[in-house]
């Protein structure tokens, strides 16, 4: 937690802010990659402080202001979001590419090894990764000058031995201080005898031991599903999936649009289902919220448009969908592949003469990646122009596998801060590069909202 959360953040950050030691011949003036100064870094610390609504809600701390409060409180996890994920998009065009590049490589790397289940070719990746980091931050950072070896932490050379006892040991993020924090804080936060609280946190631990295991000894699933009700539904829609209320309260649904129909009929005929039906007497009911395996909650444009832009609010509609169909439709040319997108609503339909229920989400799509800067990142950049409402695929909603945080690209010349039509995606830390897992971060404080009665 340390290395990756604190002293290479703190390492890099003084180098390219300018303010590590100037020693002996050397020269700030030929320090072309300390950039973050000024008002440049006045400028990024702006966006950050912008982009905090787009978080996801698995995100528990995101980056504030790095320019008001880096050094009053930033957090492990902040640092992570923000040196690995935010700080290559923010230095893409303001640093020199060859200082970038590199950068980019240790981002990269990192993310790999913090997932929580690694193959063995990712961790091979990682060394890969990390070694060439190494080198190249000593022929161009370092530059081989004497006066320059303090560039070279300890935390630098470290990571060169990361993926060899992720091999040995097992995932770092599974047995280092991270889930050792985390339990500290849980037991810290039940403490009731402030007198003794050393002899109490033991105590606390003991029975917390003791409760998980007759838990994990009588765990009933049946018990633990959720009850229905008439004011919170919910559809139960296989593989673990729910979809979750608000809904609409009309009767017989509403008639949906020219665009949603062609939607809804590309995908029946994708599977090979037969859909009768018109865009005049096409009706269905609107649906809010998904539960996924993992017990993350994903939200939709059509719950998440009621509130008010004041209110204090993390979008959670933008989702990682797995299309596996397997048409030649150059309408579907994004097949097979993982895209982006964000969901519009969730809703059910049962086809007549057939008695199979398809519970399906309506998701605007966005554009593929860009490929070249992905490559060019090694991996570590993710962009994509955001979705524009012509793309709508209808999907089932076993084919999301998680959610995601979309960031307006970040401008760093001009009179806007943000891009209107370009995301930066971004996923929490410790999730795999794959699937995601557990989450159960809240989103709101205040209740959710339902359409009012409506019989049209």
């Amino acid at each position: 937690m340390h290395l990756f959360g604190l002293n290479i953040p703190d390492n890099l950050l003084e180098i390219f802010r300018g303010t590590i030691a100037c020693k002996l011949d050397d020269s700030t003036a030929s320090w072309d990659f300390a950039v973050l100064t000024g008002d440049v870094w006045e400028r990024h610390g702006a966006i950050i402080e912008l982009w905090r609504p787009y978080f996801a809600a698995d995100f528990g701390h995101v980056p504030s202001n790095p320019v008001k409060y880096i050094n009053s409180g930033y957090r492990a996890q902040e640092f992570l979001i923000y040196i690995y994920d935010l700080l290559p998009a923010i230095l893409h065009t303001i640093l020199p590419e060859t200082y970038w590049t590199t950068f980019c490589k240790l981002c990269a790397g990192i993310k790999i090894v913090l997932q929580r289940t690694l193959t063995r070719e990712q961790i091979i990746e990682a060394h890969k990764l990390f070694v060439e980091f190494a080198v190249e931050f000593e022929q161009k950072f370092v530059q081989r000058k004497a006066s320059r070896v303090h560039f070279v932490r300890p935390c630098l050379h470290n990571v060169l031995h990361v993926p060899s006892s992720t091999l040995r040991l097992g995932p770092h993020r599974n047995f280092s201080q991270y889930p050792m924090e985390r339990e500290i804080g849980i037991i810290v936060s039940q403490i009731k005898q402030h007198t003794t609280p050393s002899g109490n946190a033991s105590q606390r631990a003991i029975r917390l031991a003791q409760v998980n295991t007759v838990k994990a000894l009588t765990r009933d699933e049946a018990q633990e599903a959720p009850s229905v009700s008439s004011r919170f539904p919910r559809i139960p829609a296989g593989s673990g999936y729910t979809i979750l209320w608000p809904r609409e309260r009309t009767v017989n649904g509403k008639i949906v649009s020219h665009k949603e129909y062609d939607a809804i009929d590309s995908f029946f005929t994708l599977i090979g289902a037969e859909f009768t039906a018109t865009v005049a007497n096409t009706r269905i009911k609107k649906w809010g919220r998904l539960e996924l395996p993992s017990r993350d909650v994903v939200r939709s444009e059509w719950q998440e448009s009621k509130r008010s832009p004041d209110s204090p609010m993390r979008i959670t509609r933008i989702v990682k969908v797995c299309l596996f169909y397997l048409s030649d439709s150059p309408q579907f040319e994004h097949e097979n592949l993982v895209r982006f997108g964000e969901v519009q609503y969730y809703f059910a339909m049962r086809l007549d003469n057939d008695e199979e229920v398809y519970h399906l989400a309506m998701i605007s799509m966005a554009s593929l990646l860009d490929q070249a800067l992905l490559e060019k990142s090694s991996g570590s950049l993710r962009a994509c122009n955001a979705p524009t409402g012509q793309d709508m695929v209808v999907v089932k909603v076993g084919s999301i596998q998680g959610v995601v945080s979309a960031l307006p690209w970040p401008l760093m010349t001009g009179n806007k801060l943000l891009s209107d039509d370009r995301w930066l995606i971004i996923e929490n830390f410790g999730r795999d590069l794959s699937v995601l897992t557990e989450s159960t971060t809240q989103l709101y404080s205040e209740p959710l909202l339902e359409d009012e009665d409506d019989d049209n």
